[in-house]
């Protein structure tokens, strides 16, 4: 009897530590997924450079028709400015308390270069903060900014460097939209999770400033605007997500989809996310996400089956945890070791 109970115990730790193993190793695939997005870490990385401060990244994503442009998103620039101010939160001098950026999608266009050709590419107008946002790793050269004088810069990836030019160190070379030439201020790598690999696309990308953007599109400044995206200080929870989302959501209502990505997957986010998925499948909007947005919810679905995964793993673990606590409870409650030392104790003082 004495073999087979040791037997049973053996197994039943054996389960236990797979189990738990198991739970760990989603745990750590979690964690690898969110840390490969390059679009979550605007917050962690505008810190760097203000430590003493706490600070929320937030994105705003719009459809087509919401109406927003390059004129009117001066307006929620100055719903921001607003509130820091209400909040006493004043900008030092020569330091920026805070950064913003918008993009804006114009469609596929013919990128050549000056040795290989042409290739057709994913154009996206953005302004120079966007770069500070977003985690991009620059193989060669840097991002453009958007008080140069000449405003023609342009910043490719690493695909679209090799198939126009033969090589991703290019920085200065020329490249043509258009009939329109701009100079290669950088390149990109391309992303490497596999959720952005997916929603990245097969063709190359680009990116340039709004100023060359308005010339391509014959648009001017009412270019319609995709996304915008800030790094704001966050003194209360959610008083920069608040802050944006409800300009926002009394503005465009209905056309506009507002997210908190510094903590989108926190554990509790996590949870939520879990108990209502199918909310993060079904899409009810209009609303245009953005390639680096859908990598983002693309993952929140994985993470959410990987949480799912975990709390199964856990299921037996956390059994033999109740198990072992409910027999010990009995020995103490049988054996009452406390009583008896009290008793002892008694039985040596003095009367």
């Amino acid at each position: 009897m004495k073999l087979k109970s040791l037997k049973s115990k053996i197994i039943l730790s054996a389960v236990n530590i797979i189990c738990i193993a198991g739970a760990l190793t989603f745990s750590i695939i979690s964690d690898s997924q969110i840390n490969s997005l390059t679009s979550q870490k605007g917050a962690e990385k505008w810190r760097g450079n203000n430590s003493d401060m706490n600070y929320s990244q937030v994105s705003c994503f719009f459809s087509d028709d919401s109406g927003l442009n390059t004129n009117s998103v001066n307006a929620i620039r100055n719903a921001v400015k607003s509130a820091l101010t209400g909040a006493s939160l004043k900008e030092e001098e020569n330091k920026r308390l805070w950064i913003d950026t918008y993009t804006s999608s114009l469609g596929k266009m013919e990128v050549s270069g000056t040795k290989r050709g042409t290739a057709k590419t994913e154009i996206t107008a953005v302004t120079s903060d966007f770069f500070l946002i977003h985690d991009f790793k620059f193989a060669d050269g840097s991002y453009f900014r958007d008080d140069e004088l000449s405003g023609n810069g342009i910043v490719i990836d690493s695909m679209l460097a090799w198939q126009i030019f033969g090589s991703d160190e290019v920085k200065g070379m020329t490249a043509e939209i258009n009939g329109f030439d701009f100079y290669v201020a950088g390149i990109v790598d391309i992303p490497e999770s596999g959720a952005e690999k997916k929603t990245y696309g097969k063709l190359p990308r680009a990116y340039i400033p709004y100023s060359s953007a308005e010339l391509l599109s014959g648009n001017g400044e009412n270019i319609p605007v995709q996304s915008y995206e800030a790094v704001i200080p966050n003194p209360v929870k959610e008083f920069a997500y608040n802050t944006v989302s409800e300009f926002v959501e009394n503005q465009y209502e209905n056309t506009s989809v507002t997210v908190e990505n510094s903590e989108r997957f926190s554990l509790s986010n996590n949870f939520k996310r879990l108990k209502h998925l199918s909310n993060c499948v079904i899409i009810t909007n209009s609303v245009q996400y953005t390639w680096w947005e859908n990598s983002a919810r693309v993952t929140e679905i994985k993470v959410s089956l990987n949480l799912f995964a975990v709390l199964v793993f856990l299921v037996i673990p956390f059994l033999t945890l109740l198990l072992f606590l409910i027999k010990l409870f009995r020995f103490i409650n049988s054996k009452q070791p406390f009583k008896r030392l009290i008793q002892k104790i008694k039985s040596k003082i003095p009367y």
